[in-house]
């Protein structure tokens, strides 16, 4: 499981850095030099003029890559082996013991061995459904604090 958390992190976290850096490149040069101008430090600049100006594209890139990570069945149910059962402990210099795991999502696979029952897909749309109003009232929240602010 720690592979397939460790593949799950390689495939998304471009798209997390990638979205994240444009964001904050976009930030106008003359409020970083504004900043630096006024005797901050770089850090101090980063966190008091780019970050706070970026926020919205890197909330927006990370629910972004949590809606791939969510639809990566295929990836993570070839790695841990799509099967429904935890993994039990094994010792450090042995290799594991336990059978292998299954994710929601891989359930439907042709050739898993999980049961396929409606409360997976029940959990499931809800999980979609909670990312979805997240990223909602994120968006919500930041266009009443710019509203505000004008």
């Amino acid at each position: 499981m720690l592979l397939a958390g460790t593949v799950l992190a390689v495939m998304i976290l471009p798209i997390v850095v990638a979205l994240s850096r444009n964001r904050a490149h976009e930030r106008a040069t003359e409020d970083r030099e504004a900043a630096r101008a006024l005797g901050a430090t770089r850090w101090q600049v980063v966190r008091t003029v780019v970050v706070p100006g970026a926020r919205t594209g890197i909330e927006a890139a990370v629910m972004l890559a949590l809606g791939r990570a969510l639809g990566e069945t295929f990836a993570v149910a070839m790695v841990i082996g799509n099967n429904y059962a935890l993994p039990t402990p094994c010792s450090p210099p042995g290799p594991p013991s336990g059978p292998p795991s299954s994710t929601i999502s891989g359930r439907p696979i042709p050739g898993s061995t999980g049961a396929r029952s409606s409360a997976s897909w029940w959990c499931l749309l809800a999980i979609t459904v909670l990312v979805n109003v997240g990223g909602q009232l994120l968006l919500r929240r930041r266009l009443r604090a710019a509203g505000a602010a004008s």
